[in-house]
């Protein structure tokens, strides 16, 4: 004998005034000290058989955590991977109720923030040279003991199990199983959900302003629900705030002339993401943007403090007497156009 036993060795159950098929379950705990065997005996009236359990002492399995929660389900894909491990401690009670069969399993628990169209996929890694054949079982609530609303073998490619369903808002549990008990292997889960509900962006445009060097190009709009949160990409543009609970407002510094194409995306839970493109467009503001005048040689010019009526810019050259001054002036516009004109006093 190896070890205690946690309960009474021999059971009996007393027949009723019209025979029925009895079944009993019993369990026992053992202590493993040391190689030994263990003899369990049923018996049914005048019958009884008998059968003998090899112990062998040997280094405990490392065990994986029976629950690895999805959390709140955004729009798309939730994805997961794992074990199906051979613990005790992690077994379905759905695959085959009733059954001495024991089934292992792993949950994934998650929520809905609206109602959905969901698609779960649970599979053997493909990686593994045997396939794991998996089983699939939904229940409502969080945990092992909620109601069963969804079952499937095969209903995925191959030996990959799919329930596809529309859910209402709340809180579920996904439970990865096999298709023959007392298996294990590698599994990995994908859940889709796609929110009947969806986040809606109105008033977002393509907007231009006008300006020289780097110009702030800005448009608002506004969102539903107002709780949506909303994020501009690339980086060079950011969405920021309005007054109301509603009211968004998309700024981007684009240097003149230029522009920059930029994507929206606004989320909210238990709707499915919105997103936009426009394109916002920073122009040059027509006319002169730059002018200024150096000396070559023979002489040295400098800006005045004063410009004089009708003058975009006025500077004053020294020179040798009889000398002969070089100037040479630069001009930059936003023009078609550019006419340099001289003015020469003294």
């Amino acid at each position: 004998m190896v070890g205690s036993q946690s309960q009474a060795d021999t059971q009996t159950a007393a027949p009723d005034a019209v025979p029925v098929v009895y079944s009993r379950t019993v369990t026992a705990d053992v202590s493993c000290t040391k190689a030994g065997a263990v003899t369990l005996t049923a018996t049914a009236g005048a019958h009884k058989r008998t059968v003998a359990v090899a112990v062998a002492c040997g280094a405990a399995k490392p065990l994986v955590a029976c629950d690895d929660p999805l959390g709140t389900l955004p729009e798309g894909d939730t994805a997961r991977s794992g074990t199906i491990a051979d613990d005790a401690d992690c077994v379905t009670a759905h695959r085959r109720p009733g059954s001495f069969l024991v089934y292992y399993t792993r949950r994934h628990t998650f929520t809905l923030d609206g109602a959905a169209q969901v698609t779960i996929d649970v599979g053997g890694d493909p990686a593994d040279a045997a396939k794991l054949d998996t089983y699939l079982i939904l229940l409502e609530g969080h945990g092992a003991d909620g109601r069963v609303i969804g079952r499937d073998d095969h209903s995925g490619p191959g030996t990959d199990s799919r329930v596809a369903r529309k859910l209402p808002a709340g809180d579920y549990t996904v439970e990865a199983a096999t298709y023959r008990s007392h298996t294990t292997g590698r599994y990995k889960l994908n859940v889709d959900a796609s929110y009947d509900k969806r986040v809606e962006i109105s008033g977002l445009a393509d907007t231009t302003a006008a300006g020289t060097g780097t110009i702030t190009v800005a448009d608002s709009f506004t969102v539903a629900p107002s709780t949506a949160a909303c994020t501009a990409s690339p980086a060079a543009a950011a969405v920021a705030n309005g007054t109301d609970a509603a009211d968004r407002t998309l700024t981007a510094e684009i240097a003149a002339p230029g522009s920059l194409a930029v994507t929206v995306t606004c989320e909210a839970a238990g709707h499915a993401d919105a997103a936009q493109t426009v394109t916002l467009t920073a122009e040059l503001v027509a006319g002169v943007a730059t002018i200024g005048a150096r000396a070559i040689s023979g002489g040295e010019c400098k800006t005045v403090a004063v410009v004089p009526a009708g003058a975009d810019a006025a500077y004053s050259c020294i020179m040798a007497k009889g000398g002969a001054l070089h100037v040479e002036a630069d001009a930059a516009a936003a023009a078609a156009g550019l006419a340099v004109a001289w003015a020469v006093t003294g």
